[in-house]
């Protein structure tokens, strides 16, 4: 049986150059019409992005395969069949070395009269019965995703065909895919502006081009739920921020969340009760932490008095591929005291961003959010810092992993000193009286000797 490689194609473009998109997937359904059965003529004549769509949403998700090529190519774009590239994450290569294996067996048993026959099937073959496909409008700008299985390795020669055949325009395109040999923990990310009339890879202007492990991309994926997409203006941006979205329909959330929630069973950190339910907690309603009232603030107070019980606490750090982090991180040891500074005043999260900074400054990644976007547990944190220590727990550098393509995995361990809450509740309140650019607190940390 093969393995499964997960592909998720996005392509970000205005309303005029996302029709020459659609209208490449209908070029290409309709030159393998003998197994789609879709007839150009379905799409030709329609004007707008959402009725060509609607012509052929169905026809694209139940023959995704036959999507990306088939329809001519002009004859200058030079066309082989060496089109494809090695992903990074594919396990082509293990595929290979059991097919010589059978052959050398099959070799030995013909050697002593034996017969044996097998048929090699090609890798990068369609797995999945269809593709998860989406258009979506964002502000003057459209989004359109596949999402779909493939055999050992992406299709790479039919996506490079189907850029190739792509009408010059300007469009952002990003593409995550992995393999379950390792259980889908590196992911090879990609993305950029591409022109059209070119393979995949020779974007105009390049974005991402790496592998990444599951937990960043969890990270990135936290900070993408929470981004106002309408605001984007990059088109490659907008086109990775919809891919890290969508990636694995939130199955990897849905998987940190049992796996966290095992860890807080293991510690003894809660019993079940409905008084001390992590689950419960995190995803309580939101609340106005902008500009609240003073039902808010009673409200507040509650969330607050709620959470104190489960400190000591361990929170995730997220963002440490971004920014530079990667090499401060590299330097960090276990048990290292580090300093939390929010700030409210961020586009990377719904309400506030709790940096993780060395004893010299530097920003080792940020306070990760626990199963929702909207976390009112880091908000809680984020309020609370003149009161809190925080070391570095768990630590796994880059090195320590030895592979150059995972990231360094820590978390912080949040310590909370002494308090009187009723003094510690007002200062929460007069926090939250202040405009948000004017709300930043720092954690507690030793004096240095």
């Amino acid at each position: 049986m093969a393995n499964y490689h997960t592909n998720d194609l996005a392509i970000a473009a205005d309303a005029e150059n996302m029709k020459k998109v659609l209208l490449n997937f209908a070029a290409n359904l309709a030159a393998n019409s003998e197994e789609t059965g879709f007839d150009f003529h379905e799409v030709a004549g329609i004007e707008s992005v959402k009725a060509i769509y609607e012509a052929i949403e169905g026809t694209l998700s139940g023959f995704y395969e036959f999507s990306f090529s088939g329809a001519p190519i002009d004859e200058e774009i030079p066309s082989n069949d060496s089109l494809g590239w090695e992903s990074s994450t594919s396990s082509a290569s293990g595929y290979a070395s059991q097919v010589e294996a059978m052959k050398s067996f099959a070799s030995r048993l013909q050697g002593s009269g034996a017969s044996i026959a097998f048929e090699v099937l090609p890798s990068g073959r369609p797995l999945s019965d269809e593709a998860s496909v989406e258009l979506t409008q964002y502000g003057d700008r459209w989004v359109i995703q596949l999402m779909y299985s493939t055999g050992w390795e992406p299709n790479s020669r039919e996506l490079n065909l189907f850029f190739l055949g792509l009408s010059e325009g300007e469009y952002g395109v990003a593409f995550l895919d992995a393999d379950e040999y390792d259980d889908y923990e590196t992911i090879s990310v990609f993305s950029g502006v591409h022109h059209g009339r070119a393979l995949l890879h020779d974007v105009a202007e390049e974005g991402e081009d790496n592998s990444i492990d599951s937990r960043e991309l969890w990270g990135l994926q936290e900070e993408a739920r929470i981004e106002n997409k309408d605001e984007i203006d990059d088109l490659a941006r907008l086109a990775f921020s919809c891919t890290v979205s969508w990636w694995n329909d939130g199955e990897l959330w849905r998987e940190y969340y049992e796996d966290d929630e095992e860890d807080y069973e293991d510690e003894g950190d809660y019993d079940g009760s409905e008084s001390a339910d992590l689950s419960r907690f995190f995803l309580y309603s939101p609340r106005n932490w902008d500009n609240p009232d003073e039902e808010d603030l009673a409200e507040i107070d509650e969330q607050i008095i709620e959470m104190l019980p489960l400190f000591p606490i361990e929170r995730k750090a997220t963002g440490q591929g971004l920014f530079g982090r990667g090499q401060n991180v590299e330097y960090c040891v276990p048990g290292s005291e580090v300093r939390l500074k929010s700030d409210w005043d961020t586009s990377r999260f719904r309400y506030v961003e709790v940096d993780i900074l060395d004893k010299e400054g530097k920003s080792l990644g940020d306070v990760g959010t626990d199963y929702s976007a909207q976390d009112n547990g880091l908000v809680v944190i984020a309020c609370l810092l003149p009161h809190i220590r925080a070391t570095v727990v768990n630590m796994e550098t880059r090195g320590s992993r030895g592979d150059w393509r995972k990231q360094a995995h820590f978390n912080v361990r949040l310590e909370l000193e002494p308090i009187d809450l009723a003094a510690v509740l007002a200062e929460v309140h007069e926090l939250l009286r202040l405009d948000p650019k004017r709300r930043s607190l720092s954690s507690v940390v030793s004096e240095e000797d």
